[in-house]
Order: C-alpha cells, then sequence, then structure tokens
C-alpha cells in the first residue's frame, strides 16, 4: 500500500485538531510521521501550534513546539508569528510577549500581513492598551496596509474603556482610511 508522508500527515493533524476532542489523536500522528522517519516542516508546526493554542492550558506546549521548530533549522513564517502572537494575545499577562514576537517577526525581514496586524491589534484592546494602538495603526498604514473593517471593530470593541478624545481620534483615523 501507499505510505503516507509529510503532505498526508499535515492533512490528518490538520483535521483531527479542528475535531472537538481530538487535539491528543492530532499529536499522537505528529509523533508517529517522527518515528516513521518523516521530517514535520512548516505547515505541520503551524498545525501542531495552532491547536496547541485553541486547547485551554496548553499555551506553554505550543510556545515549546515553536521553539522546537526553530531549534530543528525550520524557519518560522508569518502564519506561525501571527499564530504564536494570537496565543500570547489571548493569554492575560502576555501581551508584552506577543509584541516581542511581531517586533522578532519584522526583525527577521517577515513583512506583516493584514492578519498580522489585526492579531496585534486585537492583543492591544484585550490588554486594554488604546494608547499603543496609534502607533500600530500607523505602522500599517506606512507599511502601505490599511487597516479594514475588522480592525476597526476590534478598536470600537474597546470604546466602554475609551476617553471621548480616543473616540474622536479613532473614528478620524478610520475616516480617513475610508473605513465607515
Amino acid at each position: 500500500g501507499l505510505e503516507p508522508n509529510v503532505v498526508t500527515y499535515n492533512t490528518v493533524i490538520d483535521i483531527l485538531g479542528k475535531a472537538p476532542g481530538r487535539t491528543d489523536e492530532a499529536l499522537r500522528r505528529f509523533e508517529e510521521m517522527t518515528t516513521k522517519g518523516l521530517h514535520p516542516d512548516e505547515v505541520t508546526y503551524n498545525n501542531v501550534i495552532n491547536i496547541l493554542g485553541k486547547t485551554p492550558g496548553r499555551t506553554d506546549e505550543a510556545l515549546r513546539r515553536f521553539e522546537e521548530m526553530t531549534r530543528k533549522g525550520l524557519e518560522p513564517n508569518v502564519v506561525t508569528y501571527s499564530t504564536v502572537m494570537n496565543i500570547l494575545g489571548k493569554t492575560p499577562g502576555r501581551t508584552d510577549e506577543a509584541l516581542r514576537r511581531f517586533e522578532e517577526m519584522t526583525t527577521k525581514g517577515l513583512e506583516p500581513n493584514v492578519v498580522t496586524y489585526n492579531t496585534v491589534i486585537r492583543a492591544l484592546c484585550r490588554a486594554g492598551r488604546l494608547k499603543a494602538l496609534d502607533g500600530i495603526l500607523e505602522r500599517m498604514r506606512r507599511s502601505g496596509i490599511s487597516p479594514d473593517r475588522y480592525s476597526f471593530y476590534l478598536v470600537f470593541n474597546q470604546f466602554r474603556h475609551a476617553t471621548a478624545t480616543d473616540i474622536l481620534r479613532f473614528l478620524k483615523i478610520a475616516e480617513e482610511c475610508g473605513v465607515t
């Protein structure tokens, strides 16, 4: 018969990881592929990191897999970093760590996309750090990426914590970006 390859395992891990209650089974497939002599690639690690990050109580395990990936010589890509930043941004008290990963990513020459920026915006909003949003929105615009409706949804959702000045400032930015 046909032996599964890395692509086959990536598909199975992804499907199992999306199925409720099957995280451990997805991770067993990850271990199985390595015992069969197959080498996980960036897609494999992105799947595993994402699966662990969505599983309550497994944030640190997801981050260990990120470190393992780099130790094995695989280069994290924008998807990897966005996933790690999302995990950290959702974890109370780890916003600064998410921002450090953003800086690490850009220092390595990886260009953030709108998803990456929205991940950072979400982390800052969750942490109630409205002042820091100005810098990230400006950086986003300078890089040629316009904040989208979702970017401002995230910001506007935080207005219950904002001053009237903050609200007016963000409404002006949204208008300048053509988001109404």
